[in-house]
């Protein structure tokens, strides 16, 4: 998402009036490939560029393409292929393994693209974007229940939608041939939406790092005191006595809490409103022993905590890298989250016997993965 955000931006920083731009999307990789389909990169004809669709690599071959369809006004799909050893297209040897296509579109202010964009960063909801891959693109924009948002063209009319529709169900995003139209369909996710339970000074890391990956952070403290808005720049920040917690502070399955009040009671209290709401993920700093003695308090109460209630709390919080400062616990603690929501074990990739990518197992086309488990 932080990519997308970064784009918007860059759009609207463009005078179209002196400068040319061109959005290139990676719609498909076979084998081995830096980025996965939905990859972006915006593009100047001053050689300036925002996001990427490589480790680096391809870029300035896209560049130089991308100026040629600036002039032309015609998009089209440039394709890499990086298992070539002498590829003289780029005059390296990569050693990636892989087959890239990427679509090059000319841009305009009138382009619907960024107002499409914009809307799947503000209304934060999971969104499928469907685009005619032609000259002259098109585009569609629907909820994942089927209601149409905004649209170019009456895409219930296109042949082969339910094939598309199978593929929305399984979270990811290619090309599908429709009668010799090629349809790519990206699927879009909010962004992790972290809420951080305690304003100390380790809490600010926590929402820096956060922020830097284009999460939506809100921080909550009953102490005014420790809601210095000059600490927390990049946070929506929110006074709210703990009891009051779960009416306003509401959760979605994108959200993650992480309870770091460093008091025993509050943090406890917090929990049992975090729990009624829909995070799938709570996290809570502090030693193991701090959280059996939690639980034991709460089993005083008379208040047992389901099997689903375990699943969703990490405690201790974080993932196991020798954390000791401030930073590298908010390293740890957002490491785990990103690896919770991604579904992905958070284990040395060198230990993964698998592509780092998710692929279908029949074509070995790389697929983007749902957040939502």
């Amino acid at each position: 998402m932080i990519e997308l955000k970064r784009i918007v931006v860059a759009n609207k920083q463009t005078d179209f009036d002196t400068q040319h731009a061109a959005l290139a999307t990676v719609v498909k990789v076979e084998g081995s490939s830096y980025r996965s389909p939905g990859a972006k990169m915006f593009i100047l004809d001053n050689g300036l560029w925002e996001g990427s669709v490589s480790g680096g690599c391809l870029e300035g071959d896209v560049l130089r393409q991308a100026r040629e369809i600036m002039q032309s006004g015609k998009a089209r799909i440039i394709t890499y292929d990086t298992n070539d050893d002498n590829n003289h297209q780029l005059g390296v040897n990569l050693g990636c393994n892989g087959i890239i296509h990427i679509f090059v579109e000319p841009l305009n202010r009138n382009n619907p693209i960024i107002p499409v964009f914009e809307k799947v960063i503000t209304q934060q909801k999971r969104t499928i974007l469907i685009k005619k891959l032609d000259e002259f693109p098109t585009y569609s924009w629907t909820k994942m229940d089927g209601e149409i948002l905004d649209s170019t063209f009456d895409h219930h009319e296109l042949p082969g939608l339910k094939e598309i529709e199978e593929k929305i169900q399984n979270q990811t995003s290619g090309i599908v041939d429709m009668d010799g139209e090629q349809v790519f369909f990206e699927h879009f996710e909010p962004a992790i939406d972290l809420v951080v339970v305690g304003g100390g000074g380790d809490a600010q890391p926590v929402v820096s790092l956060a922020n830097q990956l284009g999460w939506n952070v809100r921080l909550t403290d009953e102490c005014a005191a420790h809601l210095f808005p000059k600490n927390f720049p990049q946070a929506q920040v929110i006074q709210c006595d703990r009891k009051y917690m779960g009416e306003k502070i509401q959760t979605t399955p994108f959200s993650a809490v992480v309870l770091m009040t460093h008091n025993l009671d509050y943090d406890r209290d917090a929990l049992l409103q975090i729990l009624e709401g829909d995070a799938p993920y709570i996290g809570i700093v502090g030693p193991k022993k701090r959280w059996e003695k939690m639980k034991a308090q709460l089993e005083d109460q008379g208040i047992a905590l389901s099997p689903q209630d375990l699943d969703r709390i990490h405690a201790p919080v974080g993932l196991d890298i020798g954390a000791d400062t401030r930073e590298e616990i908010a390293l740890a603690i957002i490491a785990e989250i990103k690896s919770y929501f991604s579904k992905r074990s958070g284990n040395p990739l060198k230990q993964r016997k698998d592509s780092i990518h998710h692929k279908d197992p029949s074509t070995g086309e790389v697929l983007k993965s749902s957040h939502v488990r």
